[in-house]
């Protein structure tokens, strides 16, 4: 007949609730989870680490791309980063048409004449003076036609909805109404009411005219008597023909007893049914349907909600070309 071996095991609750501390090499396996520790003689269940065995190799990479998976919701918009760094400036745009030439401005004034260099020898020509000063620039020109403006900028995402304000309380009960003056639908019929307590006892009647005694009997044969011992008890000894209530039923004891369930005595051992308890009567039929009453006034409204938090700013739109240059003004 072969050898079986079996590892101590049981589920996590049952270990960690044992910590017990496994001998130097000896397994324990959680049956729930599958996995298993190695005892060392010294350390307790609930401080051993599970034994893992070593990493297999890498499985080949598959030539298949697996489907992607459903987007995931979009999560809150983070907060606003830092400023990024200037970006090179753009190429130059073209340039505008040209305006017309204004009318010409005022001349300024000659400015003075350098001093005349000195007269070098015969032959080379002397170094030129310097440039007069510049006389006053002209008036500025009219500003030229603004460029359209640039088409506006996509439209920023929509604020999360804000909290749905309170209810507003209860208005009050309006007035009762007045009478109706036309019976209302009967109502069905409602559950028969609980039976009433017993009447008293009706006077007893005129004795009746004595009839002819009668041949006599035999003689029956003695009754067990019983003894009626209330709820039973747990710490109650009780005697055989003792009755005991529980549960609903009641029950005679079989024999001299404490301790032992009458509810749970199934091979009657020490206790024998001698009444159970009845079942749920049938629901009654339904009683008349009483008139309805007037209706309410309506509540005032609650309270608008709270404003929902402003979207994100949109984007920037493209800027708009050049407006054409203006006229040139007077010098």
């Amino acid at each position: 007949m072969p050898t079986q071996i079996q590892i101590r095991r049981g589920t996590a609750a049952a270990w960690t609730a044992a910590n017990p501390t496994l001998a130097e090499g000896e397994l324990g396996v959680e049956l729930d989870t599958s996995k298993f520790k190695i005892g060392t003689g010294s350390t307790a269940w609930t401080s051993l680490a599970y034994a893992t065995g070593p990493s297999g190799p890498s499985g080949a990479a598959s030539s298949v791309a697996g489907p992607t998976g459903p987007a995931g919701a979009t999560g809150p918009a983070g907060a606003t980063g830092p400023t990024g760094l200037t970006g090179p400036t753009g190429s130059v745009g073209p340039t505008g048409s040209v305006g017309a030439t204004g009318s010409t401005g005022l001349t300024g004034a000659t400015g003075p004449t350098g001093a005349a260099g000195a007269t070098g020898s015969t032959g080379l020509t002397g170094a030129t003076g310097p440039t007069g000063a510049t006389g006053l620039t002209g008036d500025t020109g009219p500003t030229g036609v603004t460029g359209p403006t640039g088409s506006t900028g996509l439209t920023g995402s929509t604020g999360a909805t804000g909290p749905t304000g309170s209810t507003g309380p209860t208005g009050p009960t309006g007035a009762t109404g007045a009478d109706s003056t036309v019976a209302g639908p009967t109502g069905a019929t409602g559950s028969v009411g609980a039976t009433g307590s017993t009447g008293p006892t009706g006077p007893t009647g005129s004795q009746g005219t004595q009839g002819i005694q009668g041949i006599q009997g035999a003689t029956g044969s003695s009754g067990t008597s019983f003894t009626f011992e209330g709820t039973w008890a747990i710490g109650t000894t009780y005697a055989a023909n003792d009755v005991v209530y529980s549960g609903g039923s009641t029950y005679i004891a079989v024999q001299a007893t404490t301790g032992n369930d009458p509810e749970t005595d199934a091979t009657n051992t020490y206790w024998a049914e001698l009444a159970i308890e009845g079942g749920v009567g049938a629901t009654g039929a339904q009683g008349i349907q009483g008139a309805e009453g007037p209706t309410g006034p309506t509540g005032s409204t609650g309270g608008a909600g709270a404003t929902g938090a402003t979207g994100a700013t949109g984007s920037t739109g493209a800027t708009g070309p050049t407006g054409a240059t203006g006229n040139t003004g007077s010098t």
